[in-house]
């Protein structure tokens, strides 16, 4: 299955296109996103590949996404899913360079009595109706000069920006000396996205 996505209802300008591939059994097995970065060919982007336990359940979701810097295809994180005896998912996590670095992790339990049955809410962190608002741990973003410059994240952790379609259009490892080089990228606005919360900066 392909899907296409225009920049005008003419439909003469293509940016993104994906691609769904399907294993014998009819499970999703790849999703290939390519993108006319510079206005050019389609290229490949980012990718996920399916991985299913003998029950075809999802057990892990592999990313791959194009290093804009060497244009090779390197490793981008991934998602796990775990599930109990009975078949429910019990954890799922999502992880950037190893599972050892997960940025992501949800935990669940069902409550099968018949009053409530087949509710799925969460372990741990549920929210107790109280608002509360913090300016200390904020995302912020100043750019210039082609360089996104984060305050409110340390050096060395992991970011990532997307397009507004969803599009991971690159991940590194922050450095606060270097910023974020974003002049190879086409004009537009864009999703930084961090552990501590996520930007929006518009590159001119």
């Amino acid at each position: 299955m392909q899907r296409n996505a225009y920049w005008d209802e003419e439909r003469t300008n293509k940016f993104e296109e994906a691609i769904y591939t399907y294993d014998e059994k009819g499970r999703l097995d790849e999703e290939k996103y390519y993108s006319a970065f510079f206005g050019g060919e389609m290229e490949f982007s980012n990718g996920y590949k399916y991985v299913y336990d003998d029950k075809d359940r999802v057990v892990e979701k592999l990313g791959t996404m194009l290093d804009l810097m060497t244009y090779e295809i390197v490793e981008a994180g991934g998602e796990v899913f775990e599930y109990d005896a009975n078949g429910n998912i019990e954890e799922w996590y999502k992880y950037n360079e190893s599972k050892d670095d997960v940025t992501q992790r949800e935990l669940y339990t069902f409550d099968t009595a018949i009053e409530s049955a087949k509710t799925l809410y969460p372990v741990e962190n549920e929210w107790d109706g109280t608002v509360r608002t913090t300016t200390t741990d904020m995302v912020q973003a100043s750019y210039e000069n082609g360089t996104v410059r984060l305050t409110g994240v340390k050096d060395n952790e992991q970011v990532r920006v997307y397009s507004t379609s969803g599009l991971m259009m690159n991940m590194k490892r922050y450095n606060a000396k270097d910023g974020i080089d974003m002049s190879s990228l086409p004009t537009g606005a864009y999703i930084i996205a961090t552990g501590r919360g996520s930007v929006k900066v518009w590159k001119k």
